[in-house]
């Protein structure tokens, strides 16, 4: 029986034992993880990523319980000094941190409550690492006793230790944590600490234990003791606040490393004369989503995870975790043809009349209209509307057919005469089937072919194409389990359908659509942010989203696989900008590191991008290509204090993108006023 019967079920770190962390460990080539996280160092680090992003994943990996698997049974200490260091996990969920607040206790207390606690917890996992690293070892053998002799010496009144060994030491660490705990759960009932007495200084413990063993094991000379302090998000700004100051004021051999997502460091504040930590200076920063974003290799690394995931599951093995074809091969996907003819396959098989195909009757109408109002030249009647539709149509490819029908509404929103520019559009078409020059459908087809693919899917009512694995890797973009929980669904809606996934043939078209739309929905609700701002915060993205969509599915879209905005932090409103900073703390906005350029004051400007979890939800491009300005009017309807002016802001904007390309005047107070007869605007490009 394998030890993982459904490859993708597991995606949490949590949800692993060691041995399985071990197991299924995949590192970023050329070691990039213990780069990332280097544990050696002295310097501090905080690391931050999204939920998902492997945070927990990679610090328990490098933690002590998993140094001892990868020693293979050798001599542990060996081992640890080749590594540089001794890894300390702990999670700061195991604190319990919500007990140390109220109760009829002041905030003094409690912070001093915590701390000592803290302290406590953190010597305890010393002696347990270390004793287990030192077991049967010379150097243990012979500075043991010493070593518990001299632990009392860390607190401020006598330890009684029964046993004078390290089980002993632990047992009264445990003792003295024991008594804590029922003082601070017993003050709920009586409003009192009773007789509890802090027993050490502040971080003396922390720094004194290490030393100590330091001192009498002269194996660990040179190797850094890094505390892996992990779930840091769960501790209150005042707890973070004693951990900063064990940052500031750490000491020899002791360095921290601190994984939060991404909302949950919430201060630099320190106890140390009301000091903060500087970034560069008392601690570095990692954001891991983003660094694995950016990875040049990440699409090698995600490869080798579901390889290793589907090797533990007894499917089949592989000579080479690369092996991109077969792993390719898994899924089922549209070979591309010339001028798309097997994407658009089954426009002949649903529409066996051309004419009736729906981009041909929306134009046909959209002209007819236009001709009694003698709007655009060259429409005048009814026999130089159908001329107009016999030039652009294209039977026998209806890609081509929709790439004509968006080059004639680019020239009708520049006020071209219509019947002249559909003549060259029906002539530039031939040449290009005839392998000649046609720059303009070159360009459509080097920039909108996605989205013209998109608009022929939905025009025909047929659901969105995101098939293969590399469309999963780019999904989960830089987030390892968004691209486990892709898998999970599909593989689970392809068991649902009869199929036998990774085994016979590939996964169907069918179970990847809709493992993904569910895969999708999950993350929609799971990045749900925490707080007040929740509901605020999801209805804003889905505004983006479909902001992003109409636009997407206009009649002449002006940017190409628009996922992406930008917008001038200082003309906005605080309101907006905390929303948008919500919406990236929880991943469902990816922020753009590089910025975007302000044509106007030539400066750079925040951008972002829609994460590409969502897009299938609401039928977008997974690239990011175009991006599109928002106004602070924009940014406000979407995001801030006018979300009330949404449909009036979306409806100016589409109004320029749809036949018959005119713009509205705006009233007072922003919104929308007049008829399809005013301002005729040319359409941008």
């Amino acid at each position: 029986m394998p030890e993982i019967e459904q490859p993708f079920d597991i995606t949490k770190a949590v949800d692993f034992t060691d041995a399985q962390i071990a197991a299924t460990w995949v590192d970023l080539p050329d070691g990039g993880f213990f780069q990332l996280l280097n544990p050696r160092s002295p310097m501090p680090l905080m690391l931050l990523g999204g939920k998902g992003s492997g945070r927990t994943h990679l610090m328990r990996y490098y933690a002590y319980a998993l140094q001892k698997i990868r020693s293979e049974k050798r001599d542990v200490v060996a081992f640890l000094q080749a590594q540089g260091y001794v890894g300390i996990y702990m999670r700061c969920e195991g604190l319990n941190a919500g007990r140390f607040f109220g109760k009829g206790q002041s905030a003094e207390a409690w912070a001093t409550i915590f701390a000592y606690y803290m302290d406590l917890w953190l010597a305890q996992l010393v002696v347990q690492t270390l004793g287990d690293a030192f077991r049967g070892h010379d150097e243990l053998l012979k500075s043991e006793a010493a070593i518990v002799g001299e632990v009392p010496t860390l607190f401020d009144e006598d330890l009684r230790v029964d046993d004078p060994t390290l089980e002993g030491l632990v047992k009264a660490f445990t003792a003295l944590r024991r008594e804590v705990d029922l003082a601070v759960n017993n003050a709920a009932l009586t409003r009192s600490l009773g007789d509890l007495r802090i027993r050490s200084t502040r971080g003396r413990l922390v720094f004194g234990m290490p030393r100590l063993f330091a001192k009498h094991l002269p194996a660990l000379a040179n190797l850094q003791i890094a505390y892996l302090i992990d779930e840091f998000e769960n501790l209150t700004e005042d707890q973070q606040q004693y951990v900063n100051t064990l940052i500031r004021e750490k000491e020899p051999p002791c360095t921290f490393k601190v994984g939060a997502r991404l909302y949950g460091f919430r201060t630099q504040r320190t106890f140390s004369a009301g000091e903060k930590n500087r970034l560069g200076s008392e601690y570095e920063q990692i954001h891991l989503d983003e660094q694995l974003r950016l990875h040049p290799h990440y699409d090698v690394f995600a490869r080798q995870l579901v390889a290793r995931r589907l090797q533990r599951a007894g499917y089949f093995k592989f000579d080479s975790p690369t092996e991109n074809e077969r792993l390719d091969a898994l899924f089922e996907t549209i070979p591309s043809t010339e001028f798309e003819r097997e994407q658009a396959k089954f426009v002949d098989e649903n529409y066996k009349n051309p004419e009736e195909r729906p981009w041909l009757v929306t134009l046909r109408r959209q002209l007819l209209e236009a001709a009694e109002r003698k709007d655009p030249i060259g429409v005048t009647s009814d026999l130089e509307v159908d001329r107009i539709l016999k030039a652009v149509a294209c039977i026998e490819y209806p890609f081509l057919e929709k790439v004509n029908v968006f080059l004639l509404y680019q020239d009708w929103s520049r006020g071209r005469n219509l019947l002249d520019a559909a003549i060259e559009i029906d002539s530039a078409c031939r040449a290009l089937q005839a392998g000649k020059d046609a720059d303009r459908h070159k360009h459509v087809l080097g920039h909108f072919k996605g989205d013209l693919l998109a608009q022929l899917l939905r025009d025909t009512r047929q659901q969105q194409r995101y098939l293969g694995l590399q469309t999963f890797i780019d999904m989960s973009s830089g987030i390892p389990r968004h691209l486990l929980i892709v898998l999970k669904f599909v593989h689970r809606w392809s068991l649902f359908q009869g199929e036998r996934p990774f085994e016979a043939k590939p996964i169907s078209i069918t179970a990847q659509t809709a493992g993904v739309l569910q895969a999708s929905s999950w993350f929609f609700e799971d990045a749900r942010a925490i707080g007040s701002d929740a509901e605020l915060v999801q209805a804003s993205v889905e505004r983006m989203a479909n902001f992003f969509h109409q636009l997407r599915y206009s009649d002449k879209p002006v940017e190409s696989s628009l996922t992406t905005f930008s917008f001038s932090e200082a003309a906005v409103s605080e309101q907006a900008r905390k929303t948008i900073q919500n919406a990236h703390d929880t991943s469902l906005l990816l922020r753009v590191i590089s910025g975007a350029k302000d044509r106007n004051r030539e400066g750079v400007v925040a951008k972002y991008q829609l994460n590409p979890m969502l897009c299938p939800r609401f039928d977008l491009s997974l690239s990011r290509r175009g991006t599109i300005a928002l106004s602070s009017e924009e940014v406000e309807a979407i995001f801030g204090t006018q979300r009330e002016n949404f449909d009036s802001i979306l409806g100016e904007r589409l109004v320029r993108m749809n036949a018959p390309f005119r713009r509205r005047a705006r009233g007072k107070g922003g919104s929308p006023q007049g008829g399809e007869g005013q301002n005729v605007l040319p359409g941008l490009e």
